[in-house]
């Protein structure tokens, strides 16, 4: 009978082929990686609230490098794009509120074209 050898196991071998130091290091970034962001955001939440603030108001005394002002810059563009899109979806809900009031639809009389002088007649 052939017996088996390969059996699973949770341990990563490749770690018995580097010393203790290496080791060490691989072991720590790792842990480093695998931590929870909201933490992190509440040890650095008082410096990003500040470096907000001083790139909001074109602070030039704030240390900065190309790819954080790339990232800020789209973060703000990003911002105002959703709060565009907040303001349209009120318009939308306050028309719809309007049109539902019961009022009827009143048709415009004497409406020029957009092309050219000429009024535009609806019939019903």
């Amino acid at each position: 009978m052939a017996k088996n050898y390969n059996c699973e196991n949770n341990f990563d071998t490749d770690f018995l082929l580097v010393n203790k130091s290496k080791y060490n290091k691989i072991v720590t970034k790792q842990e480093n990686a695998n931590k929870n962001p909201v933490e992190e955001l509440d040890v650095y939440k008082v410096r990003i609230l500040e470096y907000t603030k001083q790139k909001l108001n074109n602070d030039d005394d704030i240390e900065s490098n190309a790819t954080l002002d790339d990232l800020f810059e789209s973060y703000i563009k990003n911002l105002i794009f959703h709060f565009k899109q907040l303001d349209v979806e009120k318009i939308m809900e306050v028309s719809s509120e309007d049109s539902n009031s019961g009022d009827e639809f009143i048709p415009l009389n004497n409406v020029t074209s957009l092309w050219s002088k000429h009024k535009v007649i609806r019939k019903p």
